[in-house]
């Protein structure tokens, strides 16, 4: 029964890598795999088994790092600095880039949103060295659409961490300071609700397969040629990983971590 299906995850779920999920209990924190023992190189898998950790607090999860509770954790910009100004976690940080894109997308429907140079400028006045290559676009853009004064909303995921609302205030304080005549007005929903909102929204776009990677690059060239976004910035997690943890792999396309060929010494 699709319906109950998470309910009963030990049972009803089927794997063939290195770990099976031994015990998890929906709506608590951990989840716990063991080594699989059927697994075709069973042999050269080190660990007995893997347990995770929910957490949901960065700063919950920097502290469970420091007092040795996990072994490996993902932490957010916020605590970046601070961490690499720490000589005894700077050594244990690593950057790993991912194959994810974020940027703005807009709403086909409006005029203004719609309209190609708008793409071009509002790229540009997010970078203050192009300041006045964003103004020139937004000239021709008001030009076509015979307008001075535009209001448009930026629809946002509130459920996709501290960062992401960082991002797109920082957004809007950089195209209204560099567009003169143009007000953006944030509408924070959850990520659910936003993805059925047709609307000029905050996005991203990843390359789950490394077999698309040629396809992705095609697909970039298009949207660049028609401004049919608003690139943003590449994402990378950083990662704390404990000394003695050796590894574990990580992928900027396909599976982000690999635990297949961990070892703690």
């Amino acid at each position: 029964d699709g319906r109950t299906y998470t309910f009963h995850l030990r049972d009803a779920k089927w794997s063939n890598g290195a770990f099976v999920l031994e015990d998890y209990l929906p709506g608590t924190a951990n989840i716990q795999l063991r080594k699989n023992e059927q697994y075709w190189d069973a042999g050269n898998v080190h660990l007995d088994g893997l347990a995770y950790q929910v957490v949901n607090s960065p700063d919950t999860a920097l502290s469970a790092f420091k007092n040795g509770t996990l072994k490996v954790v993902k932490i957010d910009g916020e605590h970046v600095q601070s961490v690499m100004k720490d000589e005894s976690l700077a050594k244990n940080l690593s950057i790993i880039p991912m194959s994810i894109l974020n940027f703005l997308s807009f709403n086909a429907g409006g005029k203004l949103a719609n309209n190609r140079d708008t793409g071009e400028d509002f790229s540009a006045a997010q970078k203050k060295f192009d300041r006045e290559k964003a103004r020139s676009y937004f000239e021709l853009a008001k030009n076509e659409l015979g307008a001075e004064n535009f209001e448009l909303g930026l629809l946002y995921s509130n459920d996709a961490g501290a960062a992401l609302t960082k991002v797109v205030q920082a957004i809007k304080v950089q195209i209204e300071a560099n567009l003169p005549g143009v007000k953006i007005n944030l509408h924070p929903a959850m990520t659910a609700e936003s993805i059925e909102i047709v609307s000029n929204c905050m996005n991203g776009a990843y390359s789950d397969y490394a077999d698309y990677w040629a396809a992705m690059h095609e697909a970039e060239e298009i949207v660049m040629r028609e401004a049919a976004i608003a690139p943003l910035y590449f994402q990378s997690d950083a990662v704390l990983i404990a000394d003695g943890v050796q590894g574990v792999e990580f992928h900027a396309v396909g599976a982000p971590r690999v635990f297949k060929n961990a070892v703690m010494k």
